[in-house]
């Protein structure tokens, strides 16, 4: 999976948590937290802000986001990402998956 956006653009993504057989797993009482780092030395790029929606009407259901004065400093090109999972002493993280930021081209 690949993700795109521009520095200095307002970054979001929605995400879901789910089970092996892909039902969606209640994020209550989780910590979920993220971030985009090189894909070699693994040095931060940015950290994302994690928001859960409302877990009783949309289980699972979460949204990744950056500011635009955060994205603005993110350097540009490909770099890798996942998503933590914490409950408690259980720890799961999400496929890696790239997210490409672009330089903007109109100021």
């Amino acid at each position: 999976m690949s993700v795109s956006t521009k520095a200095g653009d307002t970054f979001s993504m929605d995400g879901l948590y789910s089970d092996a057989s892909d039902v969606p797993i209640n994020l209550t009482g989780y910590t979920v937290t993220s971030q985009i780092k090189r894909q070699n030395s693994l040095d931060l790029i940015g950290s994302l802000t994690a928001t859960l929606a409302n877990q009783t009407t949309s289980p699972g259901v979460f949204t990744l986001s950056a500011t635009a004065t955060a994205t603005a400093l993110w350097a540009t090109g490909t770099f890798v990402c996942d998503v933590k999972f914490v409950n408690g002493s259980t720890v799961e993280r999400s496929v890696t998956f790239s997210v490409v930021v672009n330089p903007a081209v109109t100021a």
